[in-house]
């Protein structure tokens, strides 16, 4: 029997989510209207279809309502970046679940995010090594280091000879991370752009520092994620630089 394995969005929004609360701007208001969609905290999924069984493996933790949108037994497994509270809030409910403990893979920051360590319920905390890989339900997972505040590593996703790289958050690229993924035939990277190009932050890519990093990888599908309030505002009136595309929650991104 054929297993088939697909990534989608989960979310693709930034800190403060859109519509922002409060705000009447013409992207807000057509959310509120129904006429664009929403964006909730940026992460991913990875389904796994092997006949009736279905499985998951969630790429980040920020969405809050992951006990409603997946049965128990169904999650085998989360990676995550780092721990910012839009990237692993919604770790503080699952932990108390019942069954086996659910292996979360993380980059190594010993603060972590609230009391999660100290009162992790049933979830496996394990530390990975950048660069050296790991599997999980058949899925390869690589970490490779970010540029972020806090200790941050994006994943590359390996199944079928594909390679997805999700790369979030970050501000431009490590050396030795660019460098690794430049030796790699990518089929898709999934990347933080936060910002339009007239605005710049410490941990977070704009568009022109985006599109930098697709001239150095040269992916097939390069796809941006995290996206900021005014960012969204900005794209209402000028374009994208191509061959980018901006995500929108719950997009099909690859099947493997």
């Amino acid at each position: 029997m054929t297993t088939n394995v697909d990534f989608y969005m989960v979310g693709t929004g930034a800190v403060c989510h859109i519509p922002k609360w409060g705000c009447a701007c013409t992207v807000c208001t057509a959310v509120h209207n129904g006429e664009k969609s929403a964006r909730t905290p940026t992460g991913g999924v990875i389904k796994i279809t092997d006949g009736d069984d279905v499985k998951y493996i969630l790429v980040d933790a920020g969405d809050t309502r992951i006990m409603e949108k997946y049965p128990r037994n169904s999650i085998i497994g989360i990676v995550l970046t780092h721990y910012h509270p839009d990237h692993a809030q919604g770790l503080l409910p699952i932990r108390w679940h019942k069954g086996n403990p659910i292996p979360v893979h993380s980059v190594a920051d010993e603060n972590g995010f609230g009391d999660l360590f100290k009162n992790k319920g049933n979830l496996d905390f394990q530390f990975v090594t950048p660069f050296i890989p790991f599997e999980m339900g058949g899925v390869s997972f690589t970490p490779v280091p970010l540029n972020h505040s806090v200790p941050t590593n994006g994943f590359v996703i390996s199944y079928n000879n594909t390679h997805l790289a999700y790369l979030c958050d970050t501000n431009g690229l490590p050396a030795d991370t660019r460098a690794y993924l430049q030796t790699l035939d990518i089929h898709t990277v999934i990347l933080d752009c936060t910002h339009h190009p007239d605005k710049t932050s410490e941990g977070h890519n704009n568009v022109t520092q985006a599109y930098a990093i697709y001239e150095s990888l040269h992916p097939e599908n390069m796809i941006l994620t995290h996206i900021e309030h005014d960012f969204d505002v900005w794209m209402a009136t000028n374009p994208i630089p191509t061959p980018m595309q901006v995500a929108e929650d719950n997009d099909h991104i690859v099947s493997f």
